[in-house]
């Protein structure tokens, strides 16, 4: 049982907890991210995603969101993330070379984005969306030596409950924003559906 924020709804209650410290460790603990860092964030539309790459504004960093669909516009406060597309991410900035990664999707593209990290830069796999397997070059991940930390939060949930507080009260604030999809009780399966799909996730 924790204290919540008066200011808190309930289904903010019920739901900030695991996206809000997975985004925060993935960008701050293992990333350091700051005002000079690049940071490539997949899945920029979902809970995580979009978590990570706003605290990465917050601090000022450039942050380059990949997502499926590149049509539809981000929320404003999220407005200055680049968009790539999983399938063209040639059509960015190919001369960029990031200082952290953060993964919520794996599969089969995580090769590459692993050759996009630059020397001193590191990978979070926060989640595995796309896929649970990976085919990683091994010589050219030796010669890059780019870290690449598994975000289990089972394992982080003494560090998690530190920073939750802070979290609650950036949300609050309104200095952080959690994307949900609201389902009635009625709606479950469809709502199971949409995971399953792809369509929906943290």
């Amino acid at each position: 049982l924790m204290p919540m924020a008066r200011e808190f709804t309930f289904e903010l209650a019920a739901g900030y907890f695991v996206p809000t410290t997975t985004a925060y460790i993935a960008v701050h603990d293992i990333g350091k991210v700051s005002a000079k860092s690049a940071v490539l964030v997949t899945g920029v539309r979902g809970a995580v995603g979009s978590l990570a790459a706003e605290m990465c504004l917050n601090v000022g960093a450039r942050v380059v969101g990949m997502s499926r669909d590149v049509q539809s516009p981000l929320p404003n406060y999220l407005s200055e993330v680049e968009i790539w597309d999983y399938s063209t991410p040639s059509l960015g900035d190919a001369s960029i070379h990031f200082d952290l990664v953060v993964d919520t999707v794996a599969g089969s593209g995580f090769s590459e984005r692993l050759s996009m990290v630059q020397s001193g830069g590191v990978v979070a796999l926060v989640g595995y969306a796309a896929g649970e397997v990976v085919e990683v070059g091994v010589p050219g991940w030796i010669l890059s030596d780019t870290p690449v930390v598994p975000v289990n939060m089972l394992n982080r949930e003494t560090r998690a409950r530190e920073v939750s507080e802070l979290l609650a009260t950036d949300l609050t604030a309104g200095r952080l924003h959690l994307q949900m999809t609201e389902f009635s009780h009625s709606d479950l399966e469809v709502a199971r559906l949409e995971v399953s799909l792809g369509r929906l996730h943290g």
